[in-house]
């Protein structure tokens, strides 16, 4: 009798239903994890810096200073492609291999009140450094083979920065190319490249997959021109470290044209090359 009067009261309206299970969806793979505690990271981070803003208006406390500095760092840079033949590489900005020393040809109406060297150079007050590949920019450029060079400001850490920079591959040379045939003795690594990520997975010599596919987000909409830059040559750095762990002997690449987001994976597919 009482399960009868339930019944009755609840098509009456008078108990309410019972409201529907909450479904928590989970993570597909490994990839779509990271890309979202990523996500989460940058939003903390940006929410960070806009409550430590918030409180700094408050109290009556502007920075002005940060954004001029990082806005005129960037335009504090020289850049000089070298020569080869020239003295150790460069005859703009050169860098003896030697004990470091920076000499760098000073412009035409500079040369008169600036230049402390024959022939218009000036000498920098500071040596230069190489830690990285510190032998083969040596060798390079005690053989006067040509190296580039960047001078920069970093306002974070107050230094100026040279980098050196040079091709492996002489001008009017290229690199041989692999005959198919021989690549197809090896595995390689095909890669499937979409509109916000890259779907890649490693193919036996017969075609076969081997191993589950690998999923490398890549979404540049938005962002500048260095974090693009940046994000490219992570996703191409996981490629090849991917490559190197199966032994394979190339990437492929597919691209699809027949739509916006093709036209999209297109433009990523040139970045990638």
């Amino acid at each position: 009798m009482a399960g009868a009067d339930l019944a009755e009261r609840v098509r009456a309206g008078n108990v309410p239903a019972p409201q529907a299970r909450r479904v928590v969806r989970g993570y597909e793979d490994e990839a779509e994890r990271r890309a979202k505690q990523q996500r989460l990271q940058t939003l903390q981070t940006l929410q960070g810096r806009l409550r430590r803003a918030l409180r700094e208006r408050e109290s009556g406390e502007v920075r002005i200073t940060r954004g001029g500095q990082q806005w005129a760092a960037q335009r504090l840079f020289l850049t000089a492609d070298g020569e080869g033949g020239a003295p150790f590489g460069n005859y703009t900005i050169s860098v003896d291999p030697a004990d470091g020393t920076v000499t760098m040809v000073l412009p035409e109406p500079l040369r008169k009140r600036h230049a402390n060297a024959p022939r218009g150079r000036y000498v920098l007050d500071a040596r230069a450094v190489f830690t990285h590949q510190a032998e083969l920019w040596r060798d390079r450029a005690s053989s006067a083979a040509s190296v580039r060079y960047d001078i920069h400001f970093t306002p974070a850490r107050q230094r100026w920065y040279v980098d050196a920079s040079w091709s492996l591959v002489k001008k009017g040379h290229k690199l041989p190319a692999v005959p198919l045939q021989t690549l197809r003795r090896h595995p390689v690594v095909a890669v499937d490249v979409n509109a916000d990520h890259l779907a890649a997975w490693v193919l036996d010599a017969c075609g076969n997959p081997v191993g589950r596919p690998q999923t490398i987000p890549l979404d540049l909409a938005g962002l500048s021109a260095s974090t693009r830059d940046a994000r490219l040559r992570e996703a191409v750095t996981r490629l090849i470290h991917l490559a190197e762990q199966h032994g394979c002997a190339a990437l492929v690449i597919k691209e699809d044209h027949r739509s916006d987001r093709g036209n999209r994976a297109s433009r990523l597919s040139c970045g990638l090359r």
